[in-house]
């Protein structure tokens, strides 16, 4: 599950957000902004109000933007996606992307979050060396691989580079393809919610060997990819240090502002990225792995619609869990973060 701020009341704690916040017309037009497009765009606030958003959007990106807009006004109330923005000296900026609209006064309310950067991706590269036991692609939304790193010659006998300008259907066991294709469409229309799958993937010998995947759909980079996959071999020594594991999952899920956490229900614990600490303001070392962890913090006026939300899901009733909700910071306020998930079933259960 992720959490990620949404726009709310009170200009000083907008003023603080990481993310660039707009309110526009029907017509698309700026009416409100946060510092944040000034900071990291250099555009100034005069140059940015009364402009339609679209016009510091790449080019190549316009028109979905502009369709989802219209989208909202129209059938939908709401709508994500990613999109560049661009800056004053022309550079791109990546971002994930969320909004609302107001059907009462026509207006629409989006937030930006830039992606993670190049760096970030190069630091975590940094640590899959060739000898692990895991190996991460980065693919665009047809499934073509732009980025190869870790341990391919361990899992599939061929170095990661080879296999860069393939598509990932291309290396995969013939019976499993159809199975993977859904899989990365799934990723790319439900953006960012994560999913394990094991299937057979095609080895230097010739033959087919499992892998366990990892596959999220959270932008990293603009020029890398919009899906992240991590591979590794079912029950390799890594992958039952399940702490190691669930932290490199996170970072390839987080972005730059959501939190991860991970509800083991049969065991009755709870995994909290590193990112959901820092959010409510908390110590790495403060956190136990109980639920309680998050459901006491939960604001008393929001609990119930919580753990009605719960118990729809998990009954059935509903395909992901998605709700808005109230969460008590260190510091005794409280914050407004959406929670959206998915559970892995097993065994039917």
């Amino acid at each position: 599950m992720t959490f990620a701020f949404n726009i709310v009341d009170g200009e000083n704690l907008v003023a603080l957000s990481r993310d660039l916040l707009a309110i526009c017309g029907p017509d698309a037009s700026m009416r409100q902004v946060n510092a944040s497009w000034s900071e990291q765009l250099g555009h100034t606030r005069e140059a940015l109000l009364s402009r339609p958003i679209f016009a510091f959007v790449h080019p190549e990106d316009r028109g979905e933007l502009i369709e989802k807009l219209n989208r909202m006004l129209s059938d939908t109330d709401r709508a994500d996606g990613f999109t560049r923005l661009v800056t004053t000296n022309g550079a791109c900026v990546a971002c994930s992307w969320r909004g609302r609209s107001s059907k009462r006064t026509q207006q629409l309310y989006l937030a930006f979050t830039p992606a993670g950067s190049a760096p970030d991706i190069d630091r975590w590269l940094r640590t899959i060396s060739t000898e692990s036991h895991e190996w991460l692609l980065c693919l665009d939304e047809s499934g073509r691989i732009h980025l190869s790193a870790g341990g391919s010659q361990t899992l599939v006998g061929a170095p990661p580079e080879a296999a860069v300008g393939a598509t990932l259907l291309e290396l995969v066991a013939d019976e499993d393809c159809e199975r993977v294709a859904r899989a990365l469409k799934q990723a790319v229309r439900r953006e960012g919610e994560p999913q394990e799958l094991a299937y057979r993937h095609n080895h230097s010998n010739g033959g087919g060997v499992p892998v366990l995947a990892a596959i999220t759909s959270r932008l990293l980079d603009a020029a890398v990819g919009r899906v992240v996959v991590i591979l590794r071999r079912p029950n390799s020594p890594q992958q039952r240090d399940t702490a190691e594991w669930r932290e490199r999952f996170a970072l390839a899920a987080q972005g730059t502002t959501d939190g991860i956490w991970e509800w083991d229900l049969v065991a009755g614990s709870c995994f909290y990225s590193p990112r959901w600490k820092e959010i409510l303001g908390l110590q790495d070392d403060a956190v136990s792995d109980k639920p309680e962890e998050w459901l006491d913090r939960v604001h008393p006026a929001d609990r119930d619609r919580l753990n009605e939300s719960l118990t729809h899901y998990f009954e059935g009733r509903t395909p992901h869990l998605e709700i808005e909700h109230r969460i008590r910071h260190k510091n005794g306020q409280y914050l407004w973060v959406r929670c959206r998930g998915k559970a892995l079933r097993q065994n039917g259960g």
